[in-house]
């Protein structure tokens, strides 16, 4: 499905005062496209209701709940959306499913309800959608689970368990999936697990990390003990193994590969190809401070090796780290995220993964850290000179020559935001900190944990409590909490006297917040030493009305610096 034909359709419930025993009727906010997004509010979330029907939901290919108020999942969805190929209800604070609830969806290729309170599935849930491919149940409370929900579904690759209530899996009872290549089961109550691996001839991947975990079964003898921490990958259509080792002291590891502490080694009367051992350090007083797992994008295992803190954005540490595959290395960001603030960016992940551009750095993929259910992990491109504010601390301040570089550094500023407006999204944490520079001297916009997508108004109304960096803030966004696109501008000026300043912070004479906020209103940044006076008035100036109708617009910003460049 082409970018360009994803027009996102906002269904916003207006639900009118009727009696207990009346259905409520849904009038859907709708415009034609291929991606619907429901939001379901807090006060109607266990109310009945109907979805008024439209001739243009039957093009729908994807349909999303997440972070609605939805308690009970029923067949409403299905029934108004039939050509849905892919289904994201997660932070839905959903409790029940019922059977029914995706039956006329035959086209459904991935169902992600993560994040729920959902305790138990029907067997018969998934029979009706046999195309697919991803089933997402992981962070519920799921405590008994029959495999007999999976059978037949001969397209499914990715399960994911995790992070449920889970004390035994019957690996029979799914019978055999051809396609499946990965089954998370980490973060349960596992004790017990028995697995015929000849069920799924193209496993890959099986997580059992967290928990004690042991198993026999008559087929495939499979004995190990998976301590806290550790990450088993494995890659085999039949597994024997008659001993794994996780202490030094206790086993003998194969020929060349290291044992220690924090590495599983399976010993196998078959070989099994592809098996690597990997580490992690688990506490600070460990000599080893990398962390290594193991995990998948599109298909293909990486292994992942954590380095040395780089720096730290709004929601968490980032670390420099490298992505293995085989021969191939590739050096990535890794931020790590905790679940306590994790919930303040989800929505937005999803976007995110999306946005390509050359000004703009890339989200790779999200996973949950394998060593830590608690915290959430973002991989992300490296850029290799870091922060702007370090790179401008390594320039010459007394060569005029530096304001032209200056320039064709806000342009790519200037061009990444563009993007982010062209997509609906406001960054709302611009600034030199989040500006990064490139190994060929190019700039790049990073640390979305602010960034959000606006209403049909261009707008964002924030409702957290978090602290902003209010330094860089529009006077609009401190007073109401909200944020447009020219809420931006004023900050993109903020961050244009940073760098003309060789990296001065802004109203750094304030006193206090209500003397910042009266210096935000009424004594606009002065002109940085040496900064030429056509570069303050013509591009920094007007970013700072207070009225946001008077700044510019981001495509004459452009223009501007294109003119000032010649």
């Amino acid at each position: 499905m082409g970018i360009s034909k994803l027009i996102s359709i906002f269904v916003i419930f207006h639900l009118v005062n009727v009696s207990k025993s009346e259905i409520r009727q849904v009038k859907p906010n709708c415009s034609n496209g291929n991606e619907c997004r429901i939001l379901v509010n807090q006060n109607s979330a266990e109310d009945e209701f109907q979805i008024e029907p439209h001739k243009h939901y039957a093009k729908i290919k994807k349909l999303s709940l997440h972070a609605s108020y939805l308690i009970r999942l029923t067949n409403i969805f299905c029934k108004t959306f039939p050509s849905i190929e892919d289904f994201y209800a997660y932070y839905s604070r959903i409790t029940i499913v019922d059977s029914d609830a995706f039956v006329g969806c035959s086209n459904l290729k991935s169902v992600n309800l993560g994040y729920n309170n959902i305790k138990s599935i029907s067997d018969d849930l998934f029979k009706a959608i046999r195309k697919i491919t991803v089933i997402n149940l992981s962070q519920n409370q799921i405590k008994n689970l029959s495999g007999i929900a999976f059978q037949g579904l001969n397209d499914l690759q990715t399960l994911e368990l995790h992070s449920n209530n889970l004390d035994e899996i019957k690996m029979k009872e799914f019978g055999v999936l051809p396609n499946l290549k990965e089954i998370l089961l980490h973060g349960n109550q596992l004790n017990y697990i028995s697995v015929d691996f000849t069920q799924f001839p193209k496993l890959t991947s099986l997580t059992l990390f967290r928990k004690s975990t042991r198993g026999n079964s008559q087929e495939n003898k499979f004995p190990f003990e998976v301590k806290d921490h550790l990450f088993q990958q494995l890659s085999s259509k039949n597994i024997s193994s008659d001993h794994a080792c996780y202490k030094a002291n206790t086993c003998k590891c194969p020929k060349d590969k290291n044992c220690n502490d924090y590495t599983i080694c399976l010993k196998s009367n078959d070989a099994i190809p592809e098996t690597t051992p990997m580490t992690k350090a688990v506490t600070p007083d460990m000599s080893d401070e990398h962390l290594s797992i193991v995990y998948t994008i599109m298909g293909i295992n990486f292994i992942l090796i954590r380095g040395e803190p780089i720096g730290e954005g709004w929601f968490g540490q980032i670390y420099k780290g490298t992505l293995k595959k085989q021969e191939k290395e590739e050096t990535v960001a890794i931020k790590l995220i905790e679940t306590t603030k994790i919930h303040e960016i989800i929505p937005e992940i999803s976007t995110m993964l999306k946005l390509e551009h050359r000004n703009i750095v890339k989200m790779h993929d999200y996973k949950t850290d394998p060593g830590n259910d608690h915290n959430h992990i973002i991989i992300m491109e490296y850029v290799a000179k870091g922060s702007i504010l370090k790179y401008l601390e390594t320039l010459n301040t007394q060569d005029n020559s530096n304001f032209k570089h200056f320039l064709e550094l806000t342009k790519d500023i200037a061009k990444g935001l563009e993007y982010l407006f062209n997509q609906k999204i406001v960054h709302r944490d611009l600034a030199a900190r989040n500006i990064l520079v490139t190994e060929d001297n190019h700039a790049k916009i990073s640390d979305f944990g602010l960034a959000r997508h606006c209403d049909v108004n261009g707008a964002y109304q924030c409702t957290s409590s978090i602290l902003i960096p209010m330094k860089w803030y529009a006077p609009e966004a401190i007073d109401n909490k909200t944020y447009t696109k020219m809420s931006d501008i004023w900050s993109f000026g903020v961050t244009m006297y940073e760098i003309f300043s060789y990296g001065q912070a802004p109203f750094k004479d304030a006193k206090d917040t209500e003397d910042l906020k009266n210096l935000i209103r009424t004594s606009p940044l002065e002109k940085p030493d040496r900064c030429p006076v056509e570069i303050y008035e013509k591009l920094m100036l007007p970013c700072w009305k207070i009225d946001p109708e008077e700044r510019p617009e981001i495509s004459q910003i452009c223009i501007t610096i294109d003119e000032l460049l010649l």
